[in-house]
């Protein structure tokens, strides 16, 4: 099976710094742009004659820079990326704000659906 949370990271990082969701402080980070990723559900397994047949991952991503003019082109760019290796957008991603000051941010989810086999 896919370690579907390494490629999203792997993925994000090709763009920008890619960390685990609230592991970043203002004092440990010098990055203007980053990304921010939480696995919010991975074990809800769709079910038919009680096997198990596919797997649910859902991500909550978001993006924070001190250059409001980079949110949209980068989560233009962020959504390409990761509709690529098979996330599904489920929405817009929406406005955020940072426990970091002088952060704008943009946050967005998305879902993955793997077969089990």
């Amino acid at each position: 099976m896919r370690d579907i949370e390494k490629e999203v990271y792997d993925t994000l990082e090709t763009i920008y710094p890619t960390y685990e969701h609230g592991s970043v402080s203002e004092k440990d980070t010098s990055d203007d742009n980053y990304f921010s990723i939480e696995v919010i559900d991975s074990d809800y397994p769709n079910s038919y004659d009680d096997e198990y047949v596919t797997e649910e991952f859902d991500f909550i991503i978001a993006f924070y820079t001190t250059d409001p003019e980079h949110i949209k082109e980068t989560a233009r760019r962020a959504e390409s990326a990761l509709s690529e290796i098979g996330l599904i957008s489920q929405g817009p991603p929406i406005p955020t704000k940072s426990d970091i000051n002088a952060r704008y941010g943009r946050i967005a989810e998305y879902k993955f659906i793997q077969e089990r086999k």
